[in-house]
């Protein structure tokens, strides 16, 4: 609040887990190439951003769920704010962003 935003709490969009953690990848997918980060002050949540993988299977082979260790709490965050602010801006009304942290057109 102190930085100029007013936030809500996004309500659940589905009741499936799975298919909450896909759309919640694929929100970051299509919002990541619109932000800027700042590589120091940013520098944790980026390793988890970059940390961020699925879990591998009893074979070794990569399966279709994402790995849940302390990366997650940084994706999943992250995947939270782009759902809410892109991918469903119904659910954003109340959020203003400040204009000097907008990329640069």
């Amino acid at each position: 609040m102190s930085l100029g935003v007013q936030a809500r709490v996004m309500p659940r969009l589905n009741n499936r887990v799975d298919y909450e953690e896909d759309e919640r990848i694929q929100a970051v997918r299509q919002f990541i190439p619109r932000c800027v980060f700042d590589r120091v002050g940013c520098e944790d949540g980026l390793n988890g951003l970059r940390s961020y993988r699925r879990a591998e299977t009893a074979q070794g082979t990569l399966g279709p769920r994402p790995l849940h260790d302390w990366a997650s709490d940084y994706a999943d965050s992250f995947g939270l704010m782009a759902q809410g602010l892109y991918a469903a801006p119904r659910y954003a009304v109340d959020v203003r962003v400040n204009p000097r942290w907008a990329a640069p057109s």
